[in-house]
């Protein structure tokens, strides 16, 4: 798979990184690899969001797609420095 484009805004910082969990599926039962193969392109813009309760991880970061669905998480060593 490849990294996502990264494009330089003034006012964000740009981390370069693999979306990782992405052979999971979602809570809805929704596969995670079947909505990256429908909505993921080189310039898709991508959002994130927090999931303080996740039970694995309190730093955990979802990458969502714009329908809102869910496509992995953002590594946990990166989600932590986000944190």
């Amino acid at each position: 798979m490849k990294m996502a484009k990264v494009i330089k805004l003034p006012s964000a910082f740009v981390i370069e990184t693999k979306v990782v969990g992405v052979s999971k599926p979602n809570d809805d039962g929704s596969s995670m690899q079947a909505i990256i193969k429908e909505h993921v392109k080189e310039d898709t813009k991508l959002s994130i969001e927090r999931e303080p309760n996740n039970p694995y991880d309190e730093n955990a970061v979802r990458v969502k797609v714009a329908s809102g669905q869910m496509i992995g998480y953002l590594p946990k060593e990166i989600a932590a420095k986000l944190q």
